[in-house]
């Protein structure tokens, strides 16, 4: 795997820089609640919950 920088030394975004998607189980709103709320239990820290993103898709 090689890895480089998005842009290349002149500022201009390098020819192998693309848009990707996170693979389908990213998006699966019930994993991120539960790993939200075992990460809260684990560090006694919480954090208010943003709303999404304008025409992101949720699903419950």
């Amino acid at each position: 795997m090689k890895l480089s920088s998005p842009r290349s030394p002149g500022g201009e975004p390098s020819p192998a820089s693309r848009p990707v998607t996170s693979c389908p189980g990213s998006y699966d709103v019930a994993a991120q609640r539960r790993l939200g709320a075992v990460s809260e239990d684990l560090t006694g820290v919480t954090f208010p919950v943003a709303a999404p993103a304008s025409g992101a898709a949720v699903t419950a």
